[in-house]
């Protein structure tokens, strides 16, 4: 009789390893999936490149590019690369055409490394000319 009280402390012990043995394997396997869940949740998109800049180069040779295509609602920067004073004015594109409806980049005078920006807002090609070294480009404008 004096066996039985630790024949049920035994049991008891060993039942609760049992318990253990099946509890924490399935306690971790929980919290790992968990966390796992959290990790997808927070997942960042990679970063989006930004267009290339619409740039023409004014030079002592004329405009470079000579020819640029951008989209409506786009803007072109003209810097002067030069040492000389220079001026961007659109050439106009026909008489019976209004001025207010085409796009009419028109410069001041632009000093060396002075920029001058214009965003076309119509679908049109624009011939434009440097007033200083009559060098002519153009700007080709689609939807």
């Amino acid at each position: 009789m004096n066996h039985k009280p630790h024949v049920w402390l035994i049991r008891s012990l060993a039942g609760l390893a049992a318990a253990l043995v099946v509890a924490v394997p399935l306690t971790i396997w929980l919290m790992a999936s968990s966390n796992h869940r959290h990790s997808e949740a927070v997942v960042l998109a990679p970063p989006v490149a930004s267009p290339a800049p619409n740039i023409v180069h004014i030079t002592a040779t004329g405009f470079s590019p000579a020819s640029i295509t951008i989209k409506t609602r786009q803007t072109i920067e003209w810097i002067n690369d030069d040492q000389a004073v220079h001026q961007v004015i659109a050439v106009s594109a026909a008489p019976y055409i209004s001025a207010s409806s085409l796009d009419q980049p028109n410069s001041p005078r632009l000093a060396p490394s002075q920029h001058y920006s214009y965003t076309f807002t119509h679908t049109q090609s624009v011939a434009y000319h440097d007033v200083d070294a009559g060098r002519t480009a153009l700007v080709i404008v689609q939807p």
